[in-house]
């Protein structure tokens, strides 16, 4: 690893550290209305995405996710049919990697940095990062741990990528993550892709009132949308 890359490993390692101390992570508890409802649509718009690639079937689908935190992707696909077998997780932070091996035991996780995934050439079928792209500035590590995605993947395969779209102007530590820059990294590949999330500070405010409201505005004012989710998918690379 080069030293330019080395120091903004170590970056990351710091700012996630510093959102600990300053305990970020609270904003998104399971226990909040906004985080059950993003949570939600998340899941509605990843399946409806697969669903228009004639997807079905996650039980013989060889699968890490990148960035995996405590592993409750992986967990969502596990009820979602996926083999336990064949369910894998990595991410730059021992302690995340510690929890999801605590929660689930009989999944495969490991502290990793992604700038040299632990895995073979064309070996999954399926790679994921959520929340990922958008903490990590350096635009040519961004494209390293792209690079890295698609050597593991299957000539068959996809990726799945959801992120921040729009920088915040507030959190110098993140970058948003738009379609041109999922088309920088995945060159040659047919993305497809939806907007979602209703834009954090209105859903935090609205959602404890008003559910419906943050459903109807997500749904009808797409401008107030701030995230993206986006499908990679191999079949059209050149």
């Amino acid at each position: 690893m080069s030293n330019k890359n080395k120091d903004a490993v170590t970056e990351i390692c710091s700012v996630y550290a510093k959102r600990d101390e300053e305990k970020k992570h609270l904003l998104y508890t399971w226990s909040r209305p906004e985080v059950r409802f993003d949570d939600y649509r998340f899941q509605a718009k990843v399946c409806q995405l697969l669903k228009n690639i004639n997807f079905s079937d996650f039980s013989s689908v060889e699968m890490l996710d990148v960035g995996c935190g405590s592993g409750a992707w992986l967990r969502q696909v596990l009820e979602w049919g996926g083999n336990p077998k064949m369910l894998h997780g990595i991410d730059i932070l021992e302690d995340r990697i510690g929890l999801a091996k605590s929660l689930s035991p009989h999944l495969d996780f490991q502290v990793c940095d992604g700038l040299s995934i632990p895995f073979g050439e064309k070996s999954m079928s399926m790679v994921t990062a959520n929340t990922v792209f958008s903490s990590i500035r350096s635009s040519d590590l961004r494209t390293t741990l792209a690079n890295e995605m698609i050597r593991v993947l299957k000539n068959d395969g996809i990726i799945l990528v959801s992120d921040f779209r729009i920088s915040h102007p507030l959190n110098k530590n993140t970058i948003g993550i738009n379609l041109s820059e999922i088309k920088r990294l995945f060159p040659n590949f047919r993305i497809r892709w939806s907007s979602l999330t209703l834009a954090p500070p209105l859903s935090r405010c609205l959602a404890p009132f008003s559910p419906l409201l943050v459903h109807v505005l997500e749904v009808f004012f797409p401008l107030l949308r701030t995230h993206g989710v986006f499908l990679v998918s191999i079949e059209d690379c050149q």
